[in-house]
C-alpha cells in the first residue's frame, strides 16, 4: 500500500466548514449591549450549525479510518489474527503523530512479531 492510496481513498472529501467569528463588545453604551447580545445569539446559532457540520465530517473520517484499518490488516496478512487490534493500537500509540500511513508502516513492521 502506498501513501497516495491512503490520501486518495481514506481521506474524507467533505469540506472543513468555516468557523464563525465570535462578536466582540466594543463600546459601553446601552444600545451597544443590545446589539452585542443580538450578534451573540446569531453567533451561537451559526456555531451550532458549524458543530453539526464538523461532527458529520468527523464521522465520515472515522468511518474511513476504520476501513483503512481493516484494509491494512488485509494487506499485511493479519485480518484473521486474534491480536491484530492490539498490534494496531501499539502502532497508533507509537506513530499516530506522523500520520496514518506511518501507522500502517509501523503495524507492518510489528506484524512480524505475530508470526
Amino acid at each position: 500500500m502506498e501513501y497516495k492510496d491512503y490520501e486518495n481513498n481514506y481521506t474524507t472529501k467533505l469540506p472543513l466548514p468555516p468557523r464563525p467569528n465570535k462578536p466582540v463588545l466594543r463600546a459601553n453604551k446601552p444600545e451597544d449591549y443590545r446589539a452585542y447580545a443580538d450578534e451573540l445569539e446569531k453567533y451561537n446559532a451559526e456555531l451550532k450549525v458549524y458543530d453539526e457540520a464538523l461532527e458529520i465530517r468527523r464521522k465520515d473520517q472515522r468511518k474511513l479510518d476504520e476501513q483503512y484499518k481493516l484494509d491494512s490488516f488485509e494487506h499485511i496478512g493479519i485480518a484473521d489474527h486474534p491480536k491484530r487490534e492490539i498490534l494496531w493500537q501499539k502502532a497508533m500509540d507509537s506513530s499516530r503523530d506522523e500520520g496514518m500511513y506511518q501507522v500502517y508502516l509501523t503495524a507492518q513492521s510489528l506484524s512480524d512479531l505475530l508470526s
